[in-house]
């Protein structure tokens, strides 16, 4: 059974817009299951909403926000990556550069993540969580391997 991602992708819990209920008033910077599994869903730097998130079980996590001077046109995500120990590591991408083909995994949560929000799918970010857990939900990321040199 999963709630809200929970026994999702890698064991992660995963969040996107407004699966996690809170309101516009409610200052709510991150969701922890008790088990080591956290969600940043709100930029502690600039106060912004993350549009997705993911948690993993060894306590790294892992948000999508808009950044800053984002327009349509030009679209620009900024993915923060937080590890085991809580070194933050942020990351801008434009979703719409992205070949999916040979993306890194920071890549596909931006990318996925864009698709979802302008509406051109219905759950590529959960769907790419889904995929990236390998066939036994088995594959881990870290610092190491998030990123593709």
């Amino acid at each position: 059974m999963s709630i809200s991602g929970i026994g999702g992708a890698m064991g992660g819990v995963n969040y996107y817009n407004n699966r996690v209920n809170r309101n516009n008033n409610q200052v709510a910077s991150s969701f922890s299951t008790g088990t080591c599994i956290n969600l940043k869903m709100t930029d502690e730097d600039s106060g912004s909403r993350a549009l997705t998130s993911v948690g993993y079980p060894d306590g790294s996590s892992a948000s999508v926000f808009r950044a800053e001077g984002y327009t349509d046109g030009n679209p620009q995500y900024m993915v923060k990556h937080w590890g085991k120990n809580g070194e933050e590591t942020e990351y801008f991408v434009n979703p719409t550069q992205v070949n999916p083909e040979n993306a890194s995994y920071i890549d596909m949560l931006a990318y996925s993540t864009y698709l979802d929000v302008t509406g051109q799918t219905k759950n590529a970010f959960g769907d790419f969580l889904t995929a990236s857990g390998g066939v036994n939900g088995d594959l881990t990321y870290d610092a190491e391997n998030i990123i593709v040199s």
